[in-house]
């Protein structure tokens, strides 16, 4: 089992968090090193877990001296979920054709369509019981990352609620892990831990979130 980070309560709108909070320490290190391994971030529900991946994702890619600034066009349009080369993922409900099957790049589709809810500045939706995170999913993430990024220095594929990967999904997604990427960096968030197989918490450096007081 990988070794877990605890992360104290923090404030999640806090803009300076991966520079000034100590419990951070070990992802600074990774930046600056050039270097991010899969990550898993669990904790309660609105226990800042997005807020951090987001953070990490403009810290990684900002143009600025002190990162993340939050001002530059790379920290704001991550923010916004506008950047091509981060990418938010979540349970989504497949679409229907007009002849009523199921398309298999629905998903994607209407991921990227939403992805605009889970922005920095908003508050996530409320998640349906019922969705999954389907394999389609996943092999479009694999396809992705095997590509350059647009024009970030690293692109990175935030896993929302990552417990909702379907079993299929689960299983590509253990593949994705263990091939190295370069540039590409994968964060999972979970409410619930003990819901993913072991063999992928085992491949990422687990981090634990506190609910906030």
């Amino acid at each position: 089992m990988a070794r877990a980070v605890s992360v104290p309560a923090f404030d999640p709108l806090s803009t300076g968090l991966i520079d000034r909070d100590r419990t951070c320490t070990s992802l600074t290190a990774f930046l600056a090193e050039g270097r991010l391994p899969s990550l898993l971030f669990a904790g309660p529900e609105s226990s800042g877990k997005r807020t951090l991946a987001l953070r990490l994702a403009q810290a990684a890619n900002c143009a600025e001296t002190t990162r993340p600034c939050g001002t530059c066009r790379s920290c704001r349009t991550i923010a916004a979920l506008g950047h091509p080369d981060v990418r938010v993922l979540f349970p989504a409900r497949k679409r229907r054709r007009k002849d009523d099957n199921d398309d298999p790049a629905s998903a994607i589709a209407l991921m990227l369509e939403q992805s605009p809810d889970y922005a920095l500045d908003r508050t996530a939706p409320p998640l349906d019981p019922g969705l999954s995170i389907p394999v389609d999913a996943i092999r479009w993430v694999r396809r992705e990352m095997s590509r350059p990024p647009f024009s970030a220095a690293r692109r990175f594929f935030i896993i929302l609620h990552a417990e909702r990967m379907t079993t299929e999904a689960a299983n590509a997604f253990l593949k994705t892990l263990e091939e190295p990427q370069q540039q590409s960096a994968l964060v999972l968030t979970t409410s619930a831990p003990s819901m993913l197989p072991d063999t992928i918490r085992s491949r990422c450096r687990f981090i634990r979130f506190p609910a906030v007081a």
